[in-house]
């Protein structure tokens, strides 16, 4: 089976990117194939160095965690 997230929230205006960051870190690793689409105000998302404000997940830390997992069980899939 394989997944597809469409993120369109900014990273730290409401938790669904961040909602959506540890459902896709559950599903990698209970090996489901799965592709992440941020679109619009989410593609900030994937921004280095940011500046995370009080009450958030950084979700640049949440990306690269999930992408070294995925990476290293090679889970992900080319598109």
């Amino acid at each position: 089976m394989a997944w597809a997230f469409i993120v369109n929230n900014a990273a730290y205006k409401s938790e669904k990117t961040s909602n959506v960051l540890r459902r896709v870190s559950k599903a990698t690793s209970q090996g489901i194939e799965l592709c992440l689409f941020p679109m619009g105000d989410s593609v900030t998302s994937v921004k280095t160095k940011q500046r995370t404000p009080n009450g958030f997940y950084n979700i640049e830390k949440m990306l690269v965690t999930m992408i070294n997992t995925v990476w290293s069980t090679r889970r992900a899939v080319p598109i």
